[in-house]
This record gives C-alpha cells, sequence and structure tokens, in this order.
C-alpha cells in the first residue's frame, strides 16, 4: 500500500535516471541531461500521480463493492431465517399443535441442590385444596 502513494516519485526518479543515462552515454553536455531530466520527471511525476488516483479510486470501489455485498449477503441470510420461522409455524398450525418456542437451556440457580418429593406434603396439599 505505500508503494502506491510513492508511485509518482518512483515514476519520476525512474524515468530521469533512464534519460540522464541514456543521455549521457550519447554525449549530450551536462545543461542538456539536467533539463531533460528535469522536463521527464516532471511529466513522469504527473503521470504518476495520475495513476496513484485511479488506483486508490479503483480499490476505494472494490472495498464500497465488497461491504456492499456483505450487507446484501447479512440481509439474505436474515431473511432467509425469517422466512423459515414462518414455515415451521405455518406447518404447526397447520398440523394442529402449538408452534415451537425458544427454549432457554440456562441452568437456574439451585439446579445442583436436590431434595427428594415428600409424597405426604404432595398428597395433604392435594385435598386440602380439592375441599377448600
Amino acid at each position: 500500500m505505500e508503494y502506491i502513494y510513492r508511485l509518482p516519485f518512483i515514476l519520476g526518479a525512474l524515468a530521469a535516471i533512464i534519460i540522464g543515462i541514456a543521455s549521457y552515454r550519447d554525449g549530450v553536455n551536462k545543461e542538456g541531461i539536467f533539463l531533460k531530466m528535469a522536463i521527464c520527471m516532471t511529466v513522469f511525476f504527473i503521470i504518476g500521480m495520475i495513476g496513484r488516483n485511479v488506483l486508490l479510486k479503483t480499490m476505494d470501489e472494490l472495498e464500497e463493492k465488497r461491504r456492499k455485498e456483505q450487507k446484501e449477503e447479512e440481509l439474505r441470510k436474515k431473511l432467509e431465517a425469517e422466512r423459515q420461522e414462518e414455515q415451521n409455524a405455518a406447518a404447526a398450525s397447520a398440523s394442529g399443535t402449538k408452534a415451537p418456542t425458544k427454549i432457554d437451556l440456562r441452568a437456574g440457580p439451585n439446579e445442583d441442590e436436590l431434595s427428594p418429593l415428600i409424597v405426604e406434603k404432595v398428597t395433604t396439599s392435594g385435598v386440602n385444596n380439592a375441599e377448600g
């Protein structure tokens, strides 16, 4: 990612080096070499800036497209889950049974403490309720 931001400088410097070497080999005087290098560096720096902006814009568009597709996928999954619940409820109502509800499987506060059932208390309270 850092190279994208450095692209204008890299292109300008590389082009200036190539032009400088080629001009020196051809025997151009130093003033001519420096002038050609400066012009070439400026032109390729501008080309690099344009290229960098195009690359960054393309990357932003791809990221936005990826986020949009992800949101659509989440929405599709949510709608599919709701549709499945509706189908389950419709099937349960068609068969005459109550629609299944969500079951809470959390443990109670005193689940480990079990006490035996005393039959006398159960029958006595049942008789008292019937008489009263």
